[in-house]
């Protein structure tokens, strides 16, 4: 791969810095600039990770792009996150700062256009944009099992979370789909939830209840014993706890959380500290 990923800001010698970004991702300028250095551009001087804020200088980052070591086309943090009695690993918080001056994290940007600025779009966009999205998933998943704590090796198959919504493309299934594809597993839409009011609104507690109760696997039989269970946004964990009590219900014994990102605080976007939701 040996590209910068998305969120990677280049540091010019005047003190001047450009960060990649979805808008500027294909153009001309960045597309040198993503493989700076191994393609020069003139008065770069270093490149400031997302990761972990680690300033390279040219020698530095030089050395790692010549490595072995490849990138994940989004960068990202990684980690686990604990919702409930549930531990979901999640590639990064979905927004950071405080009121008023909320910054979505790379990885975000990609799933907040994906969930509301989807229509309209060229299908070779909404490609580009899966691509990206579930390419880190892959990139982190296969490198980085200890943190998530999934064996590949040992799943079965992807279960999406049911979206509530009655949107015409659904970004969970687009991402699902695209996963398994990268991962070589089946996607199973073997859970369904069934309409009522909107819970974006309710106490944490109560959304759990709601949920379980619209929550049902509508596939019936042998099911797999081991399966990914992907979400694309994490926050009370309410909607995940129902999935992951459900697919137990039927047989699935071994399930392992995992969703693109998650909200800074428990409960977030029940609260309205979310200024994307």
């Amino acid at each position: 791969m040996k590209e910068w990923p998305l969120g990677t800001a280049f540091v010019f010698s005047d003190g001047r810095s450009k960060r990649l970004t979805l808008d500027n991702f294909d153009s001309p300028e960045f597309k040198r600039l993503r493989r700076w250095p191994l393609e020069p551009h003139p008065n770069v001087i270093r490149v400031e990770t997302y990761e972990d804020r680690k300033k390279l200088d040219l020698g530095e980052a030089r050395r790692v792009l010549l490595s072995d070591g490849e990138f994940p086309p989004v960068a990202c943090r990684p980690r686990r996150f604990q919702r409930g009695q549930i531990n979901v690993f999640a590639l990064d918080m979905h927004t950071e700062g405080g009121p008023g001056t909320y910054i979505r994290a790379p990885i975000a940007e990609i799933i907040y256009k994906l969930k509301y600025e989807l229509q309209g779009w060229h299908e070779k966009e909404k490609k580009n944009l899966v691509q990206l999205a579930t390419s880190t998933m892959a990139f982190y998943l296969k490198r980085k099992s200890h943190i998530a704590a999934v064996h590949l090796a040992t799943l079965e198959a992807i279960v999406p979370i049911p979206p509530s919504n009655n949107r015409p493309l659904q970004p969970v299934y687009l991402l699902a789909e695209a996963l398994g594809q990268a991962l070589g597993l089946p996607v199973l839409r073997i859970l369904d939830q069934t309409g009522g009011p909107s819970m974006k609104h309710a106490r944490p507690e109560k959304r759990f209840e709601e949920i379980y109760e619209r929550m049902q696997v509508i596939e019936k039989g042998l099911l797999p014993r081991r399966v990914l269970l992907l979400d694309d946004l994490l926050d009370t964990g309410a909607t995940m706890s129902a999935a992951i009590s459900r697919l137990q219900e039927n047989g699935v014994r071994h399930i392992h959380p995992v969703t693109f990102t998650a909200t800074r605080t428990i409960g977030a976007l029940a609260r309205g500290r979310e200024i994307d939701f």
